[in-house]
């Protein structure tokens, strides 16, 4: 870069080129490449791709943190390839690629980093994931798969909040989730709230209400309630719920 030996990845100061340290290398092949960078809210910076070391730090596989002076791994990275990555402001990482584990955790194309610990996301998808990126409404993933988890949803797909929050971390937001959706026969509507009670109503495409329950949501914020489609005509439908002053809602579809 600019002349000077950058292997893999190098940073532009606004005058010129500089390596991180010697940069990313698979063994003695010239095959090491980077795919994904992400910015983490402490500034440094994480580094995916294909590559079994950066600049010789141990467990740096396909993945690795620079810190603005030296690597280091984050527990041996994951067993292939690493085409996205994003950061949330919280300090969570999630990763996106071509992998069956991350470090020693089963996990199916997309895993999540924090506090040093990996954990999946459900099972995962069925193919390469190649586009991340954090909303406020959860996590948005693209690429060449056809279902995430038992959903299919081809190419495209969304993680709700309430589906990637870790068991044990406070609930502070409302949020649901109706899956599958779209939906044959039965669905089941995911309530996401601080613990207490919910109420879960359910709308046609004319506004009208066509059913109510109430929930009581366990202690650690999460609950699930059937929803019985038996009855209920092709076509979109809404969910809202209700708790602690808060109203949320989402679209669903009932198709025969």
């Amino acid at each position: 870069a600019g002349g000077r030996p950058a292997r893999g990845i190098a940073r532009w100061d606004g005058a010129a080129w500089s390596p991180l340290a010697s940069g990313v290398t698979l063994g003695n092949t010239p095959q090491a490449h980077v795919d994904a960078l992400a910015v983490a809210p402490d500034g440094s910076l994480y580094v995916g791709g294909y590559f079994s070391s950066a600049s010789g730090t141990g467990g740096t596989y396909s993945l690795a943190r620079w810190d603005g002076t030296q690597w280091s791994n984050l527990d041996n990275g994951v067993d292939g390839v690493v085409y996205a990555l994003t950061a949330t402001p919280n300090g969570v990482l999630y990763v996106g690629g071509d992998f069956t584990r991350a470090s020693t955790v089963p996990a199916a194309n997309l895993a999540r980093w924090k506090d040093g610990v990996w954990t999946a996301l459900g099972s995962g998808v069925d193919g390469e994931v190649r586009a991340l990126t954090y909303t406020g409404e959860g996590l948005m993933l693209g690429g060449d798969f056809s279902s995430a988890g038992s959903v299919r949803s081809p190419y495209v797909t969304l993680y709700e909040a309430s589906v990637i929050s870790l068991p044990g971390e406070p609930v502070t937001a409302l949020d649901l989730v109706v899956a599958p959706n779209p939906a044959r026969g039965a669905a089941r509507v995911l309530v996401t709230a601080p613990e207490g009670v919910a109420t879960v109503e359910v709308f046609d495409a004319l506004g009208r209400r066509i059913s109510a329950a109430t929930l009581t949501v366990a202690p650690g914020g999460q609950s699930a309630a059937p929803v019985d489609l038996g009855g209920l005509a092709p076509g979109v439908y809404m969910v809202r719920i209700r708790a602690g002053g808060e109203i949320r809602t989402r679209q669903f579809v009932i198709r025969r």
